[in-house]
């Protein structure tokens, strides 16, 4: 049960990023946010140096480690975009889709069937995503139009297609190359750093960013990203661990408690709206999830 145990760390360390995420992410620009998390993070995955035996894989695995992070890193950018711009307890339920994602994929392009069990967990995550959506006093389509019109909505969405690709990277990695969770995990840290280090280069001249920057100088937001830098490497290196030893959908089927958890605090914590219909409807999702699981 180690995987079990990793995979609810990784929850939980999950959820408590998400609440961090959100405070500061009331002042600072989410590039200039990923880029000092992701660095931080990178500092921290050197405590695992007296523990790697062999520092160099072989060069492809570099290469898809490396094309795996980056967009990996670019999700993690679009995360904190919708968290910027959404409440807490509307825009992580939705990042719990992606198994919805994966077998409508399926379905769309290779014809793969749905089975009864996955049809329940389906329809349980758009019950969910709906009741999310749905405001007092609305027409049926409302959620429907505000997502259409919903620029935050696209980050999730773009979000949720790459982790569908990149949680399977995370296995082929991990089991077809025998890769050492802990170099995959620095590597990976690394060439995240290095994308968002790149990103700010081409956009330190986007307007706001630098006052932005004077202006939180003072603050204990500081802080904050430290304690961020190093809840991010902890969730991200259980999940690891937890991936090597278990099946990717049976990790993330545990690891999308973090949801839930992140829902019903942030909803306290922020004061945010409907937090007892978005606690459902998280409920929903996250139970939707593991109907859809495939061991």
């Amino acid at each position: 049960m180690l995987w079990f145990l990793l995979s609810f760390s990784s929850a939980v360390f999950s959820a408590l990023a998400a609440l961090m995420q959100k405070k500061v992410l009331f002042d600072m620009d989410p590039l200039e946010f990923s880029l000092k998390v992701t660095g931080l993070s990178l500092i921290f995955s050197f405590m695992l140096f007296p523990w790697i035996d062999n520092m160099m894989p072989g060069t492809e695995v570099i290469i898809i480690i490396a094309v795996k992070s980056v967009l990996g890193a670019f999700a993690f950018y679009n995360v904190m975009l919708a968290i910027q711009n959404l409440e807490l307890s509307r825009a992580l339920p939705l990042l719990a889709a992606t198994p919805a994602l994966v077998a409508i994929t399926a379905f769309v392009i290779i014809g793969d069937r749905i089975t009864l069990v996955e049809a329940v967990g389906l329809f349980l995550i758009f019950s969910g995503s709906y009741i999310l959506e749905l405001r007092k006093g609305d027409g049926i389509l409302s959620p429907f139009r505000a997502v259409a019109n919903s620029k935050a909505h696209i980050y999730i969405f773009t979000a949720l297609f790459i982790f569908t690709a990149t949680s399977v990277a995370d296995k082929y990695i991990l089991t077809s190359y025998k890769t050492e969770p802990k170099i995959f995990l620095l590597y990976q840290q690394f060439f995240a750093f290095l994308f968002f280090a790149l990103f700010w280069v081409f956009n330190r001249k986007r307007k706001g960013i630098s006052q932005d920057s004077k202006r939180k100088s003072g603050s204990g937001i500081t802080t904050i990203i430290v304690i961020l830098g190093l809840v991010t490497f902890m969730y991200r290196y259980t999940q690891i661990e937890a991936v090597k030893l278990a099946s990717v959908a049976l990790v993330l089927s545990v690891k999308r408690l973090s949801v839930l958890f992140a829902t019903v605090a942030g909803g306290k914590f922020y004061n945010e709206n409907f937090k007892i219909r978005r606690t459902i409807a998280a409920a929903l999702i996250v139970a939707g999830t593991i109907f859809l699981v495939k061991y």
